[in-house]
């Protein structure tokens, strides 16, 4: 769907020359980015794993209404990475065409996951980027098999460990692996005794933290209305600057607008709804081919200088929710029946997943960003229950708003989300 960006209002800006060093990261601390290395099978991928994002932030938009929210498609991707190693006829298939990976081999969904956590940590040494994964397995249960825990030992770089469900504390030890892979930033996935009958669960801890290549000045951020889609207004911090960035329109919908961190490998791109429109008005419109035509002209397009007089909340929002529905909604269905077949993880009988959590955390403020996402993927053994002059343009998000956090070279989708206000 090409219509989101056949009308594109060329504002596109470069970076200007006349920033406040005080407010931005020093040139020499700064070491040119470094792209990712991508074969023609990688981009593939991206394009179709993009579609996936895309499609699953908005079910959960739709589920979740007037709601603020974030998730990390690619936390979920690298969790069902783990996962589909044991899968096996149509289980594997199912979730290798709602992932993306409708004609890739295992070896190669196994790759692309290596290559983005290997290659996505090295492009800017002043963005951290940290990723985690771990498989708690029930002892009481026949274990893992052997090549299985090679493989996402060796791709995922994995911790498999094993614990009796029946005595041990699995809350308290998932819990306190959450905490550390996150920095803190989630401390708490599990809020409930783990059942003793689960098999295993899959954990995928992604950890973010970026410097805005241009910062905004404290003493900027002032108390402003924001208007919500509801009609009513609420008062929010709103940080302000004038400066370079790159901004587009979208086809009298709203427009775009970049925010890059450290050496711009990694940016933030907000879409903000033109008054009248809705966040749904924007997500009606955009899928993986919209969305790379976008992506592609911000990134590309270089326009006559201007400034943008811009303004963002500082916001903080935490979500978490079962994605199980909604992956049952896109097409997952089998593997959480007791028709699943695991039978590449485990010579265990009937099983199967029993629900695929995430609980994600972001923070912008005058400095730049953190975000942290966990996935959990937890399996039961036992029967399934449940299937001129500078002209000086305006961004002012003060209103419902769009935001992903992506790379620059590959246009992989690392966080994505929406603020509302509420």
């Amino acid at each position: 769907m090409r219509n989101i960006v056949k009308h594109l209002i060329i504002l596109t800006i470069i970076p200007l020359a006349g920033c406040n060093l005080d407010d931005t990261i020093p040139v020499d601390e700064l070491i040119p980015r470094k792209d990712f290395v991508l074969t023609r099978s990688d981009l593939d991928f991206i394009y179709e794993n993009n579609g996936f994002a895309l499609e699953l932030f908005k079910k959960v938009a739709q589920k979740e209404g007037n709601k603020s929210l974030v998730i990390s498609p690619l936390s979920v991707t690298l969790d069902f990475g783990m996962v589909n190693n044991g899968a096996v006829g149509e289980t594997r298939d199912e979730i290798n065409n709602v992932i993306g990976f409708k004609d890739g081999s295992v070896e190669e969904f196994n790759s692309f996951c290596k290559s983005m956590m290997t290659q996505s940590c090295q492009v800017d040494p002043t963005t951290t980027l940290e990723f985690a994964n771990a498989s708690v397995v029930n002892s009481f249960f026949v274990p893992l098999k052997k090549d299985f825990t090679q493989r996402i030992k060796d791709y995922y770089s994995a911790e498999v460990v094993y614990k009796d469900f029946f005595t041990e504390d699995i809350k308290g030890i998932i819990n306190s692996w959450c905490n550390k892979k996150t920095k803190g930033m989630i401390k708490e996935l599990i809020h409930d005794p783990v059942p003793p009958d689960d098999y295993a669960h899959f954990l995928t801890a992604t950890y973010f933290k970026g410097i805005w290549s241009n910062q905004f000045k404290k003493s900027d951020t002032k108390k402003e209305s924001f208007f919500c889609e509801d009609g009513n207004e609420v008062e929010v911090r709103m940080m302000h600057q004038k400066s370079g960035f790159r901004l587009s329109g979208l086809s009298g919908l709203g427009s775009a607008i970049v925010l890059p961190y450290g050496n711009e490998a990694f940016r933030m791109n907000i879409i903000l709804p033109d008054e009248g429109k809705t966040i749904k008005d924007i997500l009606d419109k955009v899928d993986a081919e919209s969305w790379t035509e976008l992506i592609d002209y911000l990134t590309k397009h270089l326009g006559v200088s201007n400034e943008i007089d811009v303004k963002i909340p500082v916001f903080e929002t935490e979500y978490e929710s079962s994605l199980k529905e909604v992956f049952l909604d896109m097409g997952i269905y089998k593997a959480f029946t007791d028709e699943a077949d695991f039978s590449g993880m485990t010579e265990e009988k009937r099983v199967f997943l029993n629900d695929v959590k995430q609980k994600t955390r972001i923070k912008v403020d005058e400095q730049g960003s953190e975000a942290a996402a966990v996935v959990d993927m937890s399996l039961k053994g036992g029967m399934s229950l449940n299937p001129g002059e500078p002209t000086v343009w305006e961004f002012h998000a003060d209103r419902p708003f769009i935001y992903a956090i992506t790379e620059v070279s590959s246009g992989a989708i690392f966080f994505i989300g929406q603020y509302t206000g509420r």
